[in-house]
């Protein structure tokens, strides 16, 4: 084993100690700053309670025209109940006057979409019956959209990956450079000494 390797293994068996101090100091600040769970209830917006005064039958019928008819989801058909005090009546004229958000996906719907996907394949009819709320068109526009963001994702990891590989090489060739390059130094610096010191005798 040479010096450089000497070197480089003494620096490998550096170990440094975490700050546990400073650590407990910002657990504690983030318990005091922690909310309790009736404060975050204030920001809460009901949209929907059950109710005795609609019958199952006319909830499913007016969820499903608000779906057909106006692409409404079930929540926000629900909602618009809600507003309009559980009136059929004027909640069906607020589905005129109500545009929902164009393909605005919820977390809990891309979760399904990509656990249906898993377990059944591209079975847009399986995907569908998971998906109620969305159409067969939706859900192959989405899976288009899905596959190619999962291909950017993982062409960016692996270059990521290349890129964090490349930099520690040219780190490590530095430093095993550098090392060398003072040992060498100080070798040259021995001889000349020796070189003068053995002209003087001469």
């Amino acid at each position: 084993m040479n010096s450089c390797e000497k070197i480089n293994n003494k620096r490998r068996r550096v170990h440094i100690e975490p700050d546990l101090e400073e650590f407990s100091g910002v657990k504690e600040e983030l318990i005091q700053n922690e909310r309790e769970p009736e404060l975050l209830q204030e920001n809460a917006v009901k949209v929907w309670s059950p109710t005795d005064t609609i019958k199952d039958e006319d909830l499913k019928k007016h969820i499903d025209l608000g779906r057909r008819v106006y692409a409404h989801s079930e929540a926000q058909t629900l909602g618009m109940l809600h507003f309009n005090n559980y009136d059929l009546k004027e909640s069906l004229r607020d589905f005129e006057n109500f545009t929902p958000v164009p393909n605005a996906w919820s977390l809990e719907e891309e979760m399904i979409f990509e656990n249906t996907l898993q377990s059944v394949g591209k079975n847009f009819s399986k995907i569908h019956q998971a998906l109620p709320d969305r159409s067969i068109g939706d859900l192959v526009e989405y899976y288009y959209k899905w596959k190619n963001k999962k291909k950017l994702e993982l062409r960016l990891s692996a270059e990521r990956i290349r890129t964090r590989k490349m930099a520690k090489s040219v780190l490590a060739l530095s430093v095993v450079h550098s090392e060398c390059e003072n040992i060498y130094e100080f070798s040259s610096d021995s001889n000349d000494v020796t070189q003068i010191e053995t002209t003087k005798k001469n």
